[in-house]
């Protein structure tokens, strides 16, 4: 994506000549809605959301979101609750549509493909998603966890490589780890320093942990480790999910 300033957005439309549009969980770019438009390129929100937060956000700027916000043609949002958002946010109702969310379209196809065979009796626990503010809680209990367990190998992916500390953490708490890319299989420690991969090692491992949610950063997907049929460990902070988790809990999994 492009910086969402008006003469790079311009360029990039010019240059990339799109036929269609598709927004993503409902990010909002001004300039770059502003450029499509003018190309009459049609414009759409897929499996779309708003929390409350961004909601009383967007609110105060209620005159200036609304415009933005009816460039957009078709939204197609995840939960009545979300729709009903962007409905008081003033987008009319003929662009609303409500579908679900498509996380659960993924998970079927995970689960249809699971297959967890791995090479010897080690236990593999993942932190997948780790965002860089719970970074340190982390390598505290990996800590923990590989003066209690011999046997086992601890994963630990960051939510965003460009940002994380954890490589500089676990040096100071003396741990030594290998990265993905690098990895010859000596350390107890992996991080997974590729984008694309994580899905993997849910497959694989024997227990999960889901990021974003020992912080109030409202979680990550959890859908991805349940659809492997693994044990997941989550924190409280988790409204981006609270539809996901209703029906994980609707379906007969323990809390």
């Amino acid at each position: 994506m492009p910086f969402d300033f008006f003469f790079a957005t311009r360029k990039a439309i010019s240059t990339v000549k799109p036929e269609l549009f598709i927004s993503v969980e409902t990010e909002i770019w001004p300039n770059l809605f502003s450029a499509l438009k003018r190309r009459n390129v049609p414009i759409m929100v897929l499996n779309g959301r708003i929390s409350r937060k961004s909601f009383i956000r967007y609110s105060a700027f209620i005159f200036i979101i609304r415009n933005i916000m009816n460039m957009v043609d078709c939204y197609v949002m995840r939960s009545d609750s979300d729709a009903s958002l962007i409905l008081k946010l003033g987008v009319p109702e003929e662009k609303v549509i409500i579908s679900k969310s498509v996380k659960f379209d993924q998970a079927y196809q995970l689960s249809m493909n699971s297959n967890s065979e791995k090479a010897g009796q080690q236990k593999i626990i993942v932190f997948g998603s780790v965002h860089r503010a719970e970074e340190q809680k982390i390598v505290e209990i990996c800590k923990k966890l590989l003066g209690k367990y011999e046997d086992i190998l601890v994963v630990i992916a960051p939510r965003a490589l460009d940002r994380t500390n954890i490589y500089y953490m676990l040096k100071a708490e003396g741990i030594q780890y290998e990265s993905l890319s690098s990895a010859n299989g000596k350390a107890r420690v992996l991080i997974v320093d590729r984008y694309g991969v994580l899905t993997e090692f849910y497959n694989k491992c024997d227990v999960a942990f889901v990021g974003g949610s020992l912080v109030p950063a409202g979680g990550q997907n959890p859908i991805e480790p349940l659809a492997f049929k693994k044990p997941v460990i989550y924190g409280k902070f988790h409204w981006d999910f609270e539809q996901e988790w209703e029906k994980v809990l609707e379906a007969g999994c323990r809390n």
